[in-house]
């Protein structure tokens, strides 16, 4: 097909600068957001950062960004190998009584703690990270944030995790996916609940999949 020879430019310019922007979304990364917090070894012992020293609120399975006097020249930082953390602990400095705890689950990656109970523990594996809010809340991006500035559809991992005492990690599947029948007879399954339980949840309707788990959870105080 013939374009006019204005058309046939503007048609070179708009791929060059497409390529560019496609190019730049494989190099260009997530700034992870700072806050205050403790990272908790596995040899027992703590590191604390508060004041003037931050952590970077890690993701993935990479090692974790601390810094010292962060908001001066006399900045440091430095790396804490994920092999070495049990846990991570952060908090915005506004509001210091939310805290939100990180766990390096094996062959997973950095994942929030959503629900800690004695009988069930639910994560959520966010791979574009997770930030914390002014009011102390904990946000799990699924989306790519590089190609919603250019308007690109993406989705990328996001999903919830139960530990069950036994220790075993089951997947659950996407944390904002509508909560469906087989959602709710795995997560029974998981915490042991009976097929008469698992229809009354079912019943209930509920689309969200963040509602099912705390009635489940619910229940299991119940039981108690």
């Amino acid at each position: 097909m013939k374009y006019p020879i204005g058309t046939k430019h503007k048609l070179v310019r708009f791929s060059l600068i497409m390529s560019f922007l496609l190019c730049c979304m494989g190099t260009v990364n997530m700034q992870a957001q700072t806050c205050e917090g403790r990272v908790c070894l596995k040899n027992n012992t703590q590191q604390l950062y508060v004041g003037n020293d931050r952590i970077e609120i890690p993701r993935k399975k990479k090692d974790v960004q601390v810094y010292r006097n962060f908001f001066s020249r006399q900045c440091q930082s430095d790396m804490i190998p994920i092999a070495s953390i049990d846990s991570v602990v952060v908090w915005k400095a506004t509001s210091q009584q939310y805290a939100r705890i990180l766990v390096p689950l094996e062959n997973v990656g950095w994942s929030w703690l959503y629900v800690n109970h004695p009988q069930i523990q639910v994560y959520i594996y966010a791979s574009q990270g997770y930030s914390v809010t002014d009011m102390g809340g904990m946000k799990a991006y699924q989306g790519n944030t590089v190609a919603a500035m250019f308007l690109i559809p993406s989705k990328t991992a996001c999903d919830f995790y139960i530990k069950q005492p036994n220790g075993k990690l089951v997947c659950l599947g996407d944390a904002y996916k509508k909560c469906d029948k087989s959602f709710i007879r795995e997560l029974c399954h998981c915490v042991g609940l009976t097929q008469e339980w698992e229809q009354r949840l079912i019943e209930l309707k509920e689309s969200n999949r963040s509602s099912i788990i705390q009635r489940v959870v619910e229940i299991l105080d119940d039981k108690q």
